[in-house]
C-alpha cells in the first residue's frame, strides 16, 4: 500500500542517487529549496551512515536484488534510488524507492 501523506511530509532529507559522482552534486539553488533533492556527492559529503539491523537489512537487500533482476529483464540500465530519511531520533523508518531513469527524467 502507498505510504501515508504524513510520511512524505516528514522526510528530513531526500537523496537521488544514480551511483555516480560525475556532476552529481545539488546546486546552491537546489539546496536552497524547502525540501531539496540532494545527490550522490551530497550524500558522501554529508557523511550519512544508514544503519539497518538484521531482518530489515536482509529485507532491503532482497528488495533491491529483486528490483535489479526486474530492471535487467526490461534491459533498463539507468535508474535512480531515492532515499528518504526521517529524523532518525524520532522515527526509525527508512525506505528506498527505485525509479527507472527514463521515467524520472
Amino acid at each position: 500500500p502507498p505510504l501515508p501523506l504524513s510520511i512524505y511530509s516528514s522526510i528530513s532529507l531526500i537523496y537521488d542517487s544514480l551511483g555516480s559522482t560525475v556532476d552529481r552534486e545539488a546546486t546552491d539553488k537546489d539546496k536552497s529549496k524547502t525540501n531539496p533533492r540532494l545527490k550522490d556527492l551530497d550524500f558522501l559529503k554529508d557523511d550519512i551512515k544508514i544503519h539497518i539491523g538484521g531482518d530489515k537489512k536482509k529485507e532491503v537487500l532482497e528488495i533491491l536484488d529483486s528490483d535489479v533482476k526486474f530492471l535487467s529483464q526490461l534491459k533498463i540500465m539507468d535508474y535512480s534510488i531515492l532515499l528518504g530519511i526521517h529524523n532518525i531520533a524520532q522515527v526509525d523508518i527508512i525506505f528506498v524507492i527505485i525509479i527507472p531513469f527514463e521515467i524520472w527524467n
